[in-house]
């Protein structure tokens, strides 16, 4: 999985304006580490378990290849997710529960409160909250 920090524009899903990327991490950059609050852990595993009706809601492609954690490679997953914040929208890998619970990775405040907030991918709600974001583009990776 390509790296991008955190807020970065370039995820390896997509690549607009408003993205932000979030928990797109590997073994060769620091992160910020901390306890995370259990309601985060719940309502992102939520937000994983759908990544599915995510991609589909914001016109991804479906994930289908497992990546294995570079942080420890005893872990493997496929899949995105598109959380809508003021304005951008969050986009990390699924991977990012592993992260927050086996590696510490600490997100920023702002996906954090915006993870609180999200409607489930697959309901109205969910649609209504990401169409103000067109289609992003697949990245140009150099």
């Amino acid at each position: 999985m390509p790296f991008s920090p955190d807020f970065s524009c370039l995820t390896a899903i997509a690549e607009a304006s408003f993205v932000r990327a979030i928990g797109w991490l590997n073994g060769e950059h620091i992160y910020e580490e901390g306890p995370p609050q259990q309601d985060f852990v719940d309502k992102l595993h939520m937000l994983v378990l759908h990544a599915g009706e995510s991609a589909l809601a914001l016109g991804w492609p479906e994930s289908t290849d497992a990546h294995t954690c570079e942080l420890c490679e005893d872990f493997s997953t496929s899949g995105n997710i598109g959380v809508p914040g003021s304005g951008v929208l969050y986009v990390a890998p699924a991977m990012i529960l592993h992260y927050v619970i086996d590696h510490r990775y600490l997100p920023p405040e702002e996906f954090v409160a915006a993870v609180a907030e999200c409607p489930l991918p697959g309901t109205p709600a969910y649609a209504s909250a990401v169409a103000c974001f067109p289609n992003s583009h697949p990245p140009k990776w150099d």
